[in-house]
């Protein structure tokens, strides 16, 4: 009679490390897969809080004019670009304001932000009380 010695065969060796093998590479994907929406959270999170200043600076301004403006945000923002558009609405003193915020190289926005904004008469320029009578001395562009 033979005695079988005690350890493990070749057959039971190589099925522990294709299983530890396909256990790895899952964990490495997962682990992948939480950095990258980790970053793209991050990215857009940013985006929101930029386009959400943006558009309080257009809302300050009382002396809106109809047009589109693009440029970048100052230092440590320095992968994302702003797109603004104002545009009339059929309604007369209401204007449609919209933020697209952009980041990186892409030509995709990242976050888009659209509002309405009521634009009391007599602040565009065209009319008495125009842009000439502010005490603060803010001129719309365009305006003598």
């Amino acid at each position: 009679m033979r005695s079988r010695t005690a350890g493990f065969s070749l057959i039971e060796v190589l099925v522990a490390i294709v299983i530890l093998g396909t256990g790895l590479v899952g964990m490495s994907q997962a682990i992948t897969s939480a950095l990258t929406a980790s970053r793209d959270a991050e990215l857009y999170s940013t985006a929101v809080l930029l386009a959400s200043g943006r558009m309080e600076e257009i809302m300050m301004d009382p002396y809106l004019t109809t047009g589109e403006k693009e440029g970048t945000f100052e230092t440590g923002f320095s992968g994302y670009r702003w797109k603004t558009r104002i545009e009339d609405t059929r309604i007369e003193g209401l204007m449609e304001a919209t933020v697209l915020i952009e980041h990186g190289g892409g030509s995709a926005p990242v976050y888009e932000l659209k509002t309405l904004v009521f634009v009391p008469p007599g602040t565009l320029g065209d009319e008495e009380g125009g842009p000439e009578s502010l005490p603060s001395g803010r001129r719309r562009e365009g305006a003598p």
